[in-house]
C-alpha cells in the first residue's frame, strides 16, 4: 500500500530499505491521522469554555444565596461532569450493555455536542429572564436557575469519554 505524508514516508520503513522499524512508521501514520479528529475536538472546548464565560457574566446579575455565588456556580460545572461519569458510569453504561448497544466514538462526541447546546439553550433562557426581571422591576432572580443550565453542561462527559477512546485505544501504544 502507499504511505500517507511526504513521497519518501513509506520508504521509510525497514521493509521497504529504510532505516525505521515498520511499527514506528505505522504508528506514526495512525497519528497523523489522529490529528483530523483533535481538530474537530477544538470547537467544543472552545464552546464550553464560553458557557463557563456566559455562567460567570449572567450569575454576576443573579440574586446569591450565602456562599453560592456566581464563583462557585461555575465551579459546579465541573463537579457536574463528575456527576455525569458516574451516571454514564453507574447506570447508561450498563444499561446499554444488557441492551447491546454500543455507543460510537461518533455517537459519544454528538451527545456531547448536544448537551453542551442544551446547556447554551437553557443558560439563554435564564439570561433573558435575568435581564426581564432587571429591566421591569430592577429586580435579580435566584442563582439557583443557573443550574438548570449547568447540569445539562456537564453532559459534555460523553465527549470527554470519546476523547480518552481516542487518545488510550485508539491512538497507537
Amino acid at each position: 500500500g502507499k504511505g500517507c505524508g511526504s513521497p519518501g514516508f513509506a520508504k521509510t520503513k525497514e521493509s521497504k530499505g529504510g532505516s525505521i522499524p515498520d511499527e514506528v512508521v505505522d504508528g506514526m501514520l495512525q497519528i497523523i491521522l489522529l490529528f483530523p479528529i483533535f481538530l474537530l475536538v477544538l470547537p467544543i472546548n472552545v464552546a464550553f469554555t464560553q458557557a463557563i464565560v456566559v455562567n460567570i457574566t449572567t450569575t454576576s446579575f443573579m440574586k446569591g444565596f450565602g456562599p453560592f455565588k456566581a464563583p462557585l456556580l461555575v465551579s459546579t460545572a465541573f463537579l457536574f461532569i463528575g456527576v455525569w461519569c458516574i451516571l454514564i458510569k453507574r447506570f447508561l453504561s450498563p444499561f446499554l450493555q444488557r441492551k447491546e448497544i454500543k455507543l460510537s466514538i461518533a455517537n459519544r462526541f454528538a451527545l456531547g455536542s448536544f448537551f453542551l447546546g442544551l446547556g447554551y439553550a437553557i443558560a439563554a433562557i435564564v439570561d433573558s429572564q435575568v435581564k426581564r426581571a432587571y429591566l421591569s422591576s430592577g429586580s435579580r432572580i435566584n442563582i439557583f436557575w443557573g443550574l438548570f443550565g449547568t447540569f445539562f453542561t456537564g453532559g459534555i462527559a460523553f465527549h470527554f469519554a470519546a476523547m480518552n477512546e481516542i487518545a488510550f485505544v485508539v491512538a497507537p501504544a
